[in-house]
């Protein structure tokens, strides 16, 4: 995670090639693509989501993925990638079960996710 949170790229390429396990949760269920998504990481994220492996309907402690993270921390583009990346991976669940919209909060009129 410290590779991540300093967004140190050949690190974490390096450990991932050494066989890290991508999606390895801490104490708080939070894992490396969350990390990432929260500290605004885009390189990081784009390298994380290209990793087959890599799982983003994870959820913290607080059921939190890294979509929800990055998109309650300011970082729209990351979210919106990890929001294409959780609906790709909720496709192919069976009967594409878990797909979500995004809707328009008319509070502030920014995109949010719906619940």
């Amino acid at each position: 995670m410290l590779a991540v949170s300093h967004g140190n790229l050949d690190m974490v390429d390096m450990l991932l090639e050494a066989g890290a396990d991508i999606n390895i949760q801490d104490e708080d269920g939070s894992t490396a693509l969350m990390c990432a998504a929260e500290h605004g990481r885009i390189d990081i994220v784009k390298h994380l989501l290209s990793q087959p492996e890599c799982d983003s309907l994870i959820q913290d402690v607080d059921n939190s993925t890294a979509f929800k993270i990055a998109w309650h921390a300011g970082h729209r583009d990351i979210g919106l990638l990890l929001y294409v990346h959780e609906q790709m991976l909720r496709s192919k669940l069976p009967g594409g079960a878990g797909t979500s919209k995004l809707s328009v909060s008319p509070k502030n009129h920014k995109r949010q996710p719906s619940s």
